[in-house]
């Protein structure tokens, strides 16, 4: 069985490496940064999207994934 991966797109490869990151390593690490990012908003209910999202954006720019 073939893990799926997220890969950064070939269009701009000048500016930082291609990195790969399988998928369930990227949602681990998602999930982890939004559970964070929701403790720092001190457990408040009703932003798990937004938490996710941002989340999401840290861990793509982090890995130079697009």
């Amino acid at each position: 069985m073939m893990k799926k991966t997220m890969t950064k797109p070939a269009g701009d490869v000048s500016r930082a490496p291609k990195t790969e990151l399988p998928r369930e390593q990227f949602t681990s690490e998602v999930k982890k940064r939004a559970y964070e990012i929701y403790l720092r908003r001190g457990s408040k209910p009703g932003s798990d999207v937004s938490d996710w999202i941002q989340a999401e954006k840290e861990i793509k720019a982090r890995y130079n994934i697009k």
